[in-house]
């Protein structure tokens, strides 16, 4: 499984979405997330809301996106 790594689209989508704009991040593997967060942080990026979880079984927000993107899942 594959999700939001270490912030490679999440990175750039929160810079574009701005502080008024939130982008939520998921990842199965605890420790991107962490980078991710370490990254965020350095920036000072505050609108990311990331949580390590499978995907398929992660439900961050009901009716509240404008834009959903799944980049990089057909591989292999």
């Amino acid at each position: 499984m594959w999700g939001c790594g270490d912030g490679f689209f999440t990175l750039p989508a929160a810079r574009l979405v701005g502080e008024k704009g939130s982008v939520y991040a998921v990842d199965e593997d605890s420790d991107a997330v962490d980078r991710l967060n370490r990254k965020a942080a350095l920036e000072g990026l505050t609108n990311i809301r990331s949580k390590a979880a499978g995907a398929e079984e992660t439900v961050l927000c009901e009716a509240c996106a404008d834009i959903v993107f799944f980049g990089i899942v057909l591989h292999d």
